[in-house]
């Protein structure tokens, strides 16, 4: 019976691989204070294993400045958000970027409900190097709001920290960004790559335009 069970889903997985483009997500560039997040539209989130097609109420926009990154993420799902736990335990939304055309470094960061981060950063190239976990991004922020049900957050990660310094309008970067929900009774995740459940596979990523 298990061998049953797992062969649609392998299948359906192999399926979603074949039919797999590296999307292209834009951030529109803005003036001001802060974006205007309903002008902006979503990025479409996926499951990363390809195996589950339901939708989720889950949604992240994008902007940008000469500041840094900015991101809205909205959530009606009830959350798992408890002091006691740590990231890896509450909910948690997962922000990876490898900025320039080459994506030789890869910056990974980590919010849950209760304001808990997370941050690493990984030299790919030219020589793969051990991830570096005490690295941190001064100035990055995640500022969430818990409802009964539901979260949203508003991160910011700025350009400041990265070699490659502040993108030109067009280029485009790697980018995953996942959700990860643990409050029923089964993990939902969902995501902007299909990264075969690595969320370190940067060979799927897809794109953040700068525009």
């Amino acid at each position: 019976e298990l061998v049953a069970d797992y062969w649609p889903d392998a299948f359906r997985t192999q399926r979603a691989r074949a039919a797999y483009v590296k999307p292209v997500y834009s951030a529109k560039k803005f003036a001001g204070e802060a974006p205007d997040w309903s002008a902006l539209d979503a990025a479409p989130l996926r499951d990363p294993l390809g195996m589950d097609e339901s939708a989720q109420p889950v949604s992240v926009r994008f902007a940008w400045n000469e500041k840094g990154i900015y991101g809205r993420f909205e959530s009606k799902l009830p959350p798992c958000a408890k002091d006691s736990n740590d990231v890896w335990h509450n909910d948690s939304i997962e922000f990876f970027i490898a900025p320039g055309a080459n994506a030789e470094v890869e910056h990974q960061f980590a919010w849950d409900p209760t304001g808990k981060d997370f941050s690493l950063r990984h030299r790919i190239l030219p020589v793969n190097q051990p991830p570096e976990q005490s690295w941190t991004a001064p100035g990055s922020f995640c500022r969430p709001k818990v409802a009964a049900d539901g979260w949203t957050a508003d991160f910011f990660v700025p350009f400041g920290p990265f070699e490659s310094g502040v993108p030109k309008t067009g280029e485009d970067w790697a980018l995953n960004f996942v959700f990860t929900g643990r409050s029923g009774d089964r993990e939902i995740v969902r995501g902007t790559a299909l990264t075969l459940g690595r969320h370190h596979n940067m060979n799927m990523f897809g794109r953040i335009r700068f525009e």
